[in-house]
């Protein structure tokens, strides 16, 4: 679950052996605790994947929103605990560069992430 790269968005993944079986990027405003869980049972649904058959949970550590960061690692932490499963915490930028390099947009093994922040002024 990533819900921190952008203060509005958030996304839920399964994967299977690293194949991507479902994924969601949900831009939703500041809504998460609301609707992380539903795109869970969401994505669970569409895969057929019951929640006991997860092997392990991933969380962005951030760069990202505080709030969106602590609702998402909270809710992996209770599934996590619940089912006893282990959690993994993912930078954001990390993630972004290795979905660069599958792509081959990195060239010769090097690559720099960056997420500009800045806050724009409407026109």
């Amino acid at each position: 679950m990533e819900e921190s790269a952008v203060q509005e968005s958030m996304s839920v993944a399964i994967t299977d052996d690293g194949t991507l079986l479902y994924e969601a990027f949900v831009n939703i405003g500041k809504k998460h605790s609301q609707t992380l869980l539903a795109a869970v049972d969401q994505a669970l649904f569409v895969t057929g994947v019951s929640l006991p058959e997860v092997d392990a949970f991933a969380v962005s550590r951030g760069p990202g929103s505080f709030t969106g960061i602590r609702i998402g690692t909270a809710t992996v932490s209770a599934l996590s605990y619940a089912l006893g499963k282990p959690v993994y915490a993912v930078s954001t930028l990390d993630a972004l560069l290795e979905n660069a390099a599958r792509r081959g947009l990195r060239e010769g093994g090097k690559g720099y992430g960056y997420i500009d922040r800045r806050k724009r002024a409407a026109p």
